[in-house]
This record gives C-alpha cells, structure tokens and sequence, in this order.
C-alpha cells in the first residue's frame, strides 16, 4: 500500500486565534509608530517598555524554534516508518524537487522584471565614502553537497541545519522498514512523539497574538517611516511582486493539481502566512505551516514531513525574489550614481 497523501482532518481550526492574531499585528504597528518618537526622549520607554516588548518577541520565536528539530524528526521517523513500497518516496521526491524548482526560478524572474519596470533604484543615491566590499569567492558545489550530508547529527540537530536533519531522518525511517518489528516499534513511537509535538505547537501558538504584536511592534519602532522612506519604492515592489506570485503562480497549482478553489489554500494557511510575515522566517514558520495543512487540508504526515521541512530550506521563493529585485535595484542606483558623478 503507498503513503497516504491526504487523510480526514482530526478537527475544525478555531477562527479566534487568527482573528487575535490579526488583531496584535495591527496593534503592534500603531503600537510601534505611536512609541517611536519616545524612544529618545523617554527613558520609560527605552528602558523598560521596549527591553520588554523585544524580550517577549525573541521568547516567541525561541519557542517556535525549539518545537523544528523534534517536530521534523518524529514526523518524517514515522512517515517514512509507514510506507509500505519505498518506490514511493523517489517519486514524491522527484516531483517535489521539480515543483521547488519551477516556483523558484518563477519567483525570480518575476522580482527580476518588475525591478526592470518599475525601476526603483533610480532615484537612489549611492553615498561617495562608502568602502569597496570585501566579497568572497564561490562555495564549490563539491563542498555544497558534502554539507547536506552530517558527520554528526547531533550537531546538525545544535546547530539546527535542516538538511542534514533530513537526511539523517530519511535514514533512520528507511531502516525503520528493513529492520522488522524493532524498526515499526520506534516509527510508532516517533509516531506518538510527533502528536505530542503538535500539542506543544498549539500551546506555543496560543501565545502568538502577543508573540506577533511584539515583534512588528519592535521592528516598527527599530525601522520606523525615516528608515524605510528611502526604501519605498523598493519594499512596494518586492510586496506587489510576492503578493502577485502568491495569487497567480500558487492558484494556478491548486486549480490543476487539487482541483480546489485557491480561496480554500489561502484560507487553511492564513495562521502561516501571517507568522512567516512577522518572524521573516521559514524554519521559524515551520512548527505551523505542518499543523496547518495537517489539520487544515488532512495532508499525510509522511507527506507533510518530508516536503515541508525541504521547502523550508531549499524552496524560498520569497528570498529569490527579494534578492532578485535587490540585485536590479542596486545595479540601477550605481548606474544612477555614476551618471551623477559625471
């Protein structure tokens, strides 16, 4: 019997959390550019309220970051513990890999065009003083595939490097199916953990509309509209070209390969996308997106094990655009500069 791709969801998602959550993130910005301007004038609020804002916001994402390591290796022990014709596993991951690689090059040519058009760097203004980078040379791709491989998976697991996590993972559930009776005790096992890890995801979460309004209250009064002006044009860009990848290249994978409205994906990963919002991080996002799509749209947990803790890692559309935009962006402000010198 093949891995199950889809099983009935356990529950319904209560609406409250993410209409909380909704509600710290507005607040969190008003919040931020009302204590702003204080921050130089009232000691108050540079060393108590803001000390304490941010502390509140790093607890958060510590305590997002400490359910990834056993939550991604419970979850992809016992899925790849319960698949019965391993040939499974090569085609989800080929089809995995190629579907990465698609959306990635998608997104970076959409950053890539709408930085030519809209040509935010122009007005930009490179400062004269400014220092050559000192910038290094290229990894070796033999040295980037010797590191998706661990020599101690206990220090990949300190260090939170989700690749090795992975194959060391895909290791331990391949031996958990030719190891017989011993090998299905500890999928089950690793089964039961990772349950136990959801629960803890939910209790996490429930702290997460004060956890949100912390960090966008923190990062609104560290980066506030004089920082950002500059910028713009910039930040308008990558937003409108990541809200436009979002809506047409992810719609059109849900209306062909799932045959469901996008409206149903967009609202099962609302909770996702605000936390990735605000912690700026996939792996950070992780311990959610793997509740909300197991409880949101019943996706396996072999399935959801395996392909989201990869995405994570190698699948960042988000940075691809960013970076691609970033990249015509400082062409054009040094092609701007140059001009002006002349």
């Amino acid at each position: 019997m093949p891995i199950n791709y889809v099983k009935t969801p356990k529950r319904k998602k209560n609406s409250g959390l993410l209409v909380k959550i909704l509600i710290g993130f507005v607040l969190g910005i008003l919040f931020g550019f009302i204590i702003g301007p204080f921050m130089d004038s009232s000691p108050v609020v540079s060393d108590y309220v803001m000390p304490f804002i941010e502390l509140s916001g790093k607890i958060f994402l510590r305590l997002l970051m400490m359910l990834i390591i056993p939550l991604v290796f419970s979850s992809l022990v016992a899925g790849l513990g319960s698949v019965d014709d391993p040939r499974t596993l090569k085609r989800v991951g080929l089809k995995t890999l190629s579907l990465y690689l698609s959306t990635t090059l998608i997104a970076l040519a959409i950053g890539m065009a709408a930085a030519n058009f809209f040509r935010p760097g122009v007005l930009m203004s490179i400062p004269k003083n400014l220092d050559a980078a000192n910038i290094e040379g290229a990894v070796p791709v033999a040295d980037i595939i010797l590191d998706i491989f661990p020599n101690n998976p206990i220090s990949s697991m300190a260090d939170a490097n989700m690749l090795q996590i992975i194959v060391f993972s895909f290791f331990i559930g391949i031996a958990c199916l030719v190891t017989g009776e011993a090998g299905k005790k500890f999928s089950e096992g690793c089964a039961k953990f990772a349950e136990i890890m959801y629960s803890v995801t939910r209790f996490v979460m429930a702290f997460a509309p004060f956890g949100v309004f912390a960090l966008i209250a923190d990062t609104t009064v560290k980066f506030g509209i004089a920082i950002l002006a500059p910028f713009a044009k910039l930040i308008v860009v990558v937003y409108a070209s990541a809200i436009l990848h979002a809506l047409i290249i992810y719609s059109l994978m849900i209306l062909i390969f799932c045959h469901r409205s996008p409206m149903w994906f967009f609202k099962g990963i609302q909770e996702t996308m605000i936390t990735a919002f605000v912690t700026r991080s996939s792996s950070g996002t992780l311990p959610i997106t793997l509740d909300n799509v197991r409880e949101n749209f019943g996706v396996s947990d072999g399935i959801s094990s395996f392909v989201l803790p990869l995405g994570a890692t190698v699948n960042m559309d988000g940075t691809v655009l960013y970076l691609g935009a970033c990249a015509i962006f400082i062409a054009q402000a040094f092609i701007a500069t140059t001009f002006e010198k002349r």
